[in-house]
């Protein structure tokens, strides 16, 4: 017997559908951390009161599949893959390109859109687990979609972690493709000594913080005589949250929770990179809250130490500003998100 297969060289291949839920082969690449992507079968069992146990040919029978599961990046620096899954959970228009500098350096900013997408409604994912030899196939899962995105960082040790909870309509297994996978400086990830916070445009003291944003997908509707999903549409309203640890060195934080004082909340990571060996930019992301309130303010104290505060949060929106906005620096010029 073998050792068996192992995880190397385990990859996601992305490809945008143009009718939801019809399997498009990879074009794009990502390197993964981990992920728990699955398709799941809710076996239909007739147990008749004459047999004791169930007869396999005539009380066992297919029924309803779901694929999908949790999907967690390191933030890169630059991917168009990555991008494209964020604006799979932002929106149907949901992202503005900008040249900052001409043929080197561009942002590109995505607010959250009501409509979901639309003219690429679902994306194809490859998921292809270890290359050992005879591991050639990879699980293909067709139409995807991000229902949630936590970005998360740790501290000040930690990495950017972008984990998103994706539903879909089915998996099958496909010949593996061979990948181009991201290398070089624009395949860097941001860290958390290159990261800021600020409160309403003043620096915190934050030792972790998390944004998640819920799109609240109904992904659970079935016609009879299908076992797939039909294609998912919010179920309830979106949700921005998250919380952050802050030192307690003032009651400023307090008095805005009990006065329910909005705030611009922005985590800032600036790489110290420049995008190119003649570029006067960085590259850098920003993930903002336009209209943030703190919706609890729990201090505590347990010892004679530091004290310090998780700070729950909400994301509001007000007028044509939404909840939500990210802002990607980098080296590609955005046309083909």
């Amino acid at each position: 017997m073998g050792a068996g297969w192992t995880g190397v060289g385990s990859f996601i291949g992305v490809g945008e559908e143009t009718t939801w839920g019809t399997p498009v082969a990879s074009s794009l690449y990502l390197e993964p951390l981990e992920e728990s992507l699955a398709k799941t079968i809710d076996y239909i069992e007739v147990p008749t009161i004459y047999n004791l146990g169930i007869d396999k040919d005539n009380h066992f029978f297919d029924g309803s599949i779901k694929a999908g599961g949790n999907l967690v990046f390191a933030t890169p620096y630059e991917s168009i893959a990555f991008l494209k899954l964020i604006k799979a959970i932002f929106g149907e228009g949901s992202v503005a390109n900008a040249n900052i500098e001409a043929t080197i350096a561009w942002t590109h900013t995505f607010t959250i859109k009501d409509s979901l997408p639309t003219t690429k409604p679902g994306v194809t994912l490859e998921v292809k687990r270890g290359k050992d030899a005879g591991n050639t196939q990879s699980f293909q899962m067709a139409g995807i979609m991000p229902n949630t995105l936590e970005f998360n960082l740790g501290g000040v040790s930690d990495v950017l972690k972008a984990t998103f909870g994706l539903v879909g309509k089915d998996a099958t297994l496909i010949t593996a493709t061979s990948p181009t996978m991201p290398t070089g400086v624009a395949n860097r990830k941001y860290i958390g000594t290159k990261a800021s916070v600020s409160w309403g445009g003043i620096s915190k003291a934050v030792s972790n913080i998390t944004f998640s944003m819920n799109n609240n997908l109904s992904a659970d509707f079935y016609r009879v005589g299908s076992t797939t999903i039909d294609q998912p549409i919010r179920g309830s309203s979106l949700v921005i949250d998250g919380n952050f640890t802050i030192l307690f060195d003032s009651m400023a934080e307090y008095n805005d929770f009990i006065a329910k004082t909005d705030k611009v909340l922005l985590m800032t990571c600036d790489s110290g990179t420049k995008i190119g060996a003649s570029a006067i930019n960085n590259y850098k992301l920003e993930l903002k809250c336009p209209f943030a309130i703190l919706s609890g303010f729990p201090v505590n104290v347990s010892n004679v130490g530091r004290i310090t505060v998780s700070v729950p949060f909400r994301g509001l929106r007000s007028g044509a500003t939404n909840e939500f906005e990210l802002k990607f620096q980098d080296g590609q010029d955005g046309a083909s998100i």
